[in-house]
Parts: structure tokens; sequence; C-alpha cells
């Protein structure tokens, strides 16, 4: 039964009140249903801010979303070309550099080679020392994040208008 203003309805006043929504009792129960929303909640269990444990000074943007391998090591480009290696601690292992620059992910493969594509065309293979691996020349820049398949394929995209299994 629906209260009007503190009252209730009786008999066909009643019957003709509850055929049509009560707009107070929606209110009610449409506001405590998005109450949740207003509800102050940490960003992850038990962190309820951010704070700054190192930072690198790279000389040069970075819109490359970092990759971390297996032992650790946080990898990620520059605009610069350059491929950084970090350990955890922030401390710099090594930088490889391509021939332009790096929009493109890197990824990590279960032996440690990293995989990365640069805007000089080429898509790279990188070993956890530093070292080149290998490199496929494509017919234009390589923006794409690298993707690995378990039997170790090697799947890419480039603005050539081409995708790539190596």
């Amino acid at each position: 039964m629906c209260a009007v203003a503190g009252f209730h309805l009786l008999g066909q006043a009643h019957a003709q009140h509850e055929r049509r929504a009560c707009p107070r009792a929606l209110n009610v129960a449409l506001a405590a249903a998005l109450a949740w929303l207003l509800w102050p909640a940490p960003i992850a269990y038990g962190v309820n801010r951010l704070t700054n444990e190192w930072s690198v000074a790279i000389n040069s943007t970075s819109d490359s979303a970092p990759a971390v391998g297996r032992d650790g090591t946080i990898y990620f480009g520059t605009w610069k070309g350059k491929l950084w290696a970090l350990n955890p601690d922030g401390k710099r292992k090594w930088v490889f550099q391509a021939g332009n620059e790096i929009k493109s992910a890197p990824a990590v493969g279960l032996d440690g080679t990293v995989y990365f594509g640069s805007r000089d065309c080429n898509f790279y293979a990188v070993g956890a020392d530093g070292k080149k691996r290998g490199e496929f020349h494509t017919g234009a820049w390589v923006d794409s994040s690298p993707a690995l398949a378990r039997d170790g394929t090697v799947y890419f995209g480039s603005w050539d208008k081409s995708f790539y299994a190596l």
C-alpha cells in the first residue's frame, strides 16, 4: 500500500491509486538502489592512495605501455626510439636504440626476448641482455603492440595495412 502525505487511501480510491506508480516510493527506491555509486571505495584492497616509489629521467616522451618480464625487469619505449630496461628498483639495466619512435608496447617472451615495433618500419626482437636478436622490415610504421602465442608465434600489425605472424 502506498502512503500519500501520511494517509492511507481506502476503498475505490485506494484501488485506483495502487494501479498507478507511487512517485514518492519510486524515488526512495531509486535513491536507495543508486546510493552505492556515491559510497567511497578504495582503489585497491588495502590501498587508499598512490605514492611515488621512484622515477627515472628518460629525457623523452613515452606513451608506450610498459611490460614486465618474469624477473621483474620493466620495459618501455620512448619517442626518441629507445627501448628502456629498468630493474624493479628503477635503476637502468640497459637501453636499446631503434631507428625512430617507439609507440608499441613491448611484449616479453618466456625466454626473456623483448618484442616491439618502431616508426622506422621495423619490428624488433631484443634479448634480455639488450642485444638485438632480429628485426623484420615492414612497409610502414609499426605502432601495434605485439601478442605472443603459446607456440612462440608473434603477431602484430603495421600501418602498411598488413597483419603479420612471425
